[in-house]
């Protein structure tokens, strides 16, 4: 016999339970509040003594975090993004906000975004993709982030006449890191970042990313540079500026892509950069391009480098001091060649840091030189080295390594110290380098002053261990 007790047969109305269903629905509502944006506002912050409601924080407080830009668009980019950084309420020069503009159509700018102030919120920059057309300088205040939407997506593109404007000088870059009248009176501008865009010259802007300002946590990603007509990315060292008014300690500066730029990157008169990584200049316009990077700076590493079509590949201090260099992996190639892919220039400078063993010598703007892994097919020179008036004209160089200058008793200039592992051959000039094989070495044409390691296992293979190439070019036992 089966047994219930009451509260088994008992059946709740339809009707309570939807009732409770409502009251418990409402009950949510009130202990956890939920609030609609206003326009732009995207974000929601608490205080540090929040309201509650119901024993749970209140999150009701709309804030500037994270913007929207579409419902304040004014019909021109430039002047929307400089809208909202001007109204934002609330929002102090260290508070971050993140503006999105990528709902925004791009079209001509009349004027930078950063041209009616001289203190900004740090913000980052969300760009649409398209052609934004600038006819002045846009120069970013410090902790500023410019991010497209990648290369050949998001492209900033000078206009016919592009000039200087907001107190820039010409000859004008299109962007510029820092700078007077927000960070870079004798200040460190920090934090300036542009990624993932193109930046088109149009044939009329004379630089496309200038910094002369902005130094620690500041550095360039993903940039395509196209159609400079003088440089692509300048980092510099003004002089008559007071420090910290330079790129030191900038960087690093990755995948930066050059399509016919006068020249491509250009280091000049700093003390140190965290180095270019990723770089690729291409010419494609008739005839052959100029200098693709220059390296006039000290304490610069430049690595995976592709250069096609230039005259030089990299020219090393034929400006000014560039001690205490590295470069890394550096090929050239293209239809037409590079003809000196590295040219290490012979120029002495006052101001060079480059030791010097007699008081009164003017040291070279050139010492302590590391190249590893250099590629240069074809008859084209790897590395003219004016300095000891050596080619390298082999097409790949594995190690070469320029030490200082050094002087006979009588005060005679010998030349640097060098090593390199290059083989030498008939087309090289003045290479001494120290090879090895498993047998002796055989022949004429070698390299006056190189060196031999015969490593074979004695008897024919190897007569003596150690040989060099003397005068005429004919190796000699050593030993």
């Amino acid at each position: 016999m089966r047994t219930e007790n009451a509260c088994s047969r008992r059946r709740t109305p339809l009707s309570v339970r939807l009732l409770t269903v409502v009251v418990a629905a409402c009950w949510m509502l009130v202990s956890i509040p939920a609030w609609g944006q206003g326009e732009g506002f995207n974000a929601t912050w608490i205080t540090s003594s929040p309201n509650t409601t119901g024993g749970m924080p209140n999150y009701s407080t709309a804030w500037w975090s994270y913007i929207d830009a579409t419902p304040y668009n004014t019909g021109d980019l430039c002047s929307t993004i400089n809208t909202i950084l001007i109204v934002s309420p609330g929002v102090e020069s260290a508070d971050g906000i993140v503006i999105d503009a990528r709902g925004i159509s791009p079209a001509h700018c009349a004027a930078s975004p950063w041209s009616t102030n001289s203190s900004w919120p740090w913000a980052t920059i969300l760009l649409p993709p398209g052609i934004i057309q600038i006819s002045s300088t846009w120069q970013l205040p410090e902790f500023t982030r410019l991010i497209g939407e990648g290369p050949g997506v998001t492209t900033i593109q000078a206009t016919s006449g592009f000039g200087n404007g907001n107190g820039i000088p010409n000859p004008a870059p299109m962007v510029q890191m820092g700078g007077t009248g927000n960070c870079g009176n004798g200040t460190d501008c920090q934090g300036i970042v542009i990624e993932h865009l193109t930046l088109d010259g149009n044939n009329s802007a004379e630089y496309g990313i200038s910094n002369n300002f902005a130094q620690e946590l500041s550095y360039v990603n993903d940039v395509a540079l196209n159609n400079i007509n003088g440089t692509g990315l300048y980092i510099e060292s003004p002089g008559g500026q007071p420090p910290p008014n330079d790129g030191n300690n900038s960087g690093p500066y990755t995948n930066i892509y050059c399509s016919n730029d006068i020249i491509c990157a250009q280091i000049e008169g700093t003390t140190g950069t965290r180095g270019i990584h990723g770089l690729t200049a291409n010419w494609t316009k008739s005839g052959v391009g100029g200098v693709a990077v220059y390296v006039d700076a000290a304490n610069n590493t430049i690595e995976d480098a592709y250069i096609s079509n230039y005259d030089e590949g990299i020219r090393i201090g034929s400006q000014g001091p560039a001690p205490d260099n590295t470069l890394i992996n550096i090929s050239g190639g293209g239809s037409q060649g590079v003809e000196e892919l590295i040219h290490i220039f012979a120029t002495t400078s006052s101001s060079s840091t480059c030791p010097v063993t007699f008081a009164g010598t003017t040291p070279d703007n050139v010492c302590d030189l590391t190249i590893i892994a250099a590629a240069n097919p074809g008859t084209n020179t790897v590395i003219q080295d004016d300095l000891n008036s050596s080619t390298a004209a082999t097409s790949y160089v594995g190690l070469y390594t320029l030490g200082e200058q050094f002087f006979s008793y009588n005060n005679a200039n010998l030349g640097h110290t060098r090593f390199t592992t290059a083989p030498g051959g008939s087309a090289d000039t003045n290479l001494a380098n120290w090879s090895f094989g498993a047998g002796n070495p055989t022949g004429s044409g070698c390299s006056v002053g190189s060196l031999y390691s015969c490593t074979g296992a004695g008897g024919a293979s190897c007569t003596y261990t150690l040989w060099g190439c003397a005068s005429g070019s004919v190796w000699k036992k050593i030993f």
